[in-house]
């Protein structure tokens, strides 16, 4: 692969860093998929981004965006922004509780999944630790 093809080296571009973040991904996305000869790259490259506004979004959470990713990738199966039902709660307790709940599911999954190729030695090291906690 040309160095100049490659999606990473347009983040090195002055441009780039002039964009607002849902053109910077759409951007990144697009070079993605022109890469592998994808036949759908020339419609993400004409379409415009637009901020969809969910009843459970956060303005001042910077640290839970991976969750809120796995969340929609999970719940949402092509419907409207009304439609959709994500699971999370309205109120910011509530949500906080929701958010700290799948972090742990998804951080588990994630660990325990077969194709983790530290899967194994994360295990043994469970082990060991579990039994040293039972040793105090």
């Amino acid at each position: 692969m040309d160095v100049k093809e490659s999606p990473i080296q347009q983040i090195n571009d002055d441009n780039f860093f002039k964009k607002t973040t849902p053109y910077k991904v759409k951007d990144v996305f697009t070079k993605y998929l022109k890469l592998f000869n994808n036949p759908k790259y020339p419609q993400i490259e004409n379409a415009l981004p637009h901020r969809l506004d969910f009843d459970w979004k956060t303005i001042y959470n910077t640290v839970d965006y991976g969750v809120f990713v796995m969340r929609h990738m999970e719940t949402w199966f092509g419907v409207t922004v009304e439609k959709w039902d994500s699971g999370f709660p309205l109120t910011h307790t509530a949500k906080k509780a929701c958010l700290t709940r799948l972090r742990k599911k998804y951080a588990v999954k994630l660990v325990t999944s077969n194709v983790n190729m530290h899967r194994n030695r994360i295990m043994a090291e469970v082990v060991e630790y579990g039994m040293a906690c039972e040793l105090g």
